[in-house]
């Protein structure tokens, strides 16, 4: 994407060293493209000594906090789909997504459809109306989830999904946001829930979205992440 708009240049790793701090200053901002809990501790951290477990949990809590100063400090962060299930032992994360994954009612392959809550702002534009249908593994949310402190461009349009999904669903407000904008200090925080099936990476208007949201994210995109807190029942 970044080759093909020219809008930014994407440095793909697996590389954790590159959230030290000297590192990460290098970049406009960071993308996690559904990556799951803790990113910063490797896999066999159980399986570790209690000296190679000390350092791992010294050196987990020296990136979280150059991840959040980075952030808070002016740069961005973009999470798609499964990102927002990381860190889940970090309430920080919690408070710079203003949300916490809770599951996923509809599972892979179910079709929702999702209401474009402002479909003149810059990040939502690509939809071009207010209702679309999409196919996908889709969330609900839980832990500090509130229109106080995000700004909400899509979500579950109820009336138009299959609700019976037996006990799997928690919410009783019926607000189910699905992409969002907000800042978290002097820095912008882009999230969307889309990205669960391949082909979602190739629907054009999803990654037009995309694409503005990280742009958003970089600061290459003036948007307003202004909580709205008309509840979704607000929207026509």
């Amino acid at each position: 994407m970044g080759r093909k708009t020219g809008a930014f240049e994407a440095v793909v790793t697996y590389d954790e060293t590159l959230f030290e701090r000297d590192k990460l200053l290098e970049f406009g901002a960071v993308v996690f493209n559904n990556t799951n809990n803790e990113i910063f501790l490797p896999e066999d951290f159980k399986d570790l000594s209690a000296i190679d477990q000390a350092r791992e949990i010294q050196k987990d809590a020296r990136l979280k906090k150059n991840l959040l100063d980075f952030i808070a400090e002016g740069r961005g962060l973009a999470v798609i789909h499964a990102g927002i299930a990381s860190l889940r032992e970090w309430p920080e994360f919690g408070e710079i997504m203003g949300a916490r994954f809770d599951n996923h009612p509809w599972s892979a392959g179910s079709s929702v459809t999702l209401r474009v809550e402002e479909p003149n702002h810059p990040v939502a534009q690509a939809f071009g109306g207010e209702y679309f249908q999409i196919t996908d593994e889709i969330y609900q949310f839980e832990g500090n989830y509130s229109r106080d402190r995000i700004r909400v461009l899509l979500s579950i349009a109820t009336k138009h999904t299959d609700m019976n999904k037996g006990g799997a669903i928690h919410r009783t407000d019926e607000d189910f946001g699905m992409s969002w904008v907000k800042h978290y200090g002097r820095g912008r925080i882009f999230y969307c829930a889309l990205g669960h099936q391949h082909e979602i990476f190739w629907n054009r208007k999803v990654l037009q979205h995309f694409l503005a949201g990280l742009q958003f994210a970089i600061g290459d995109l003036e948007a307003d992440a202004t909580p709205r807190n008309k509840t979704h029942n607000s929207v026509p």
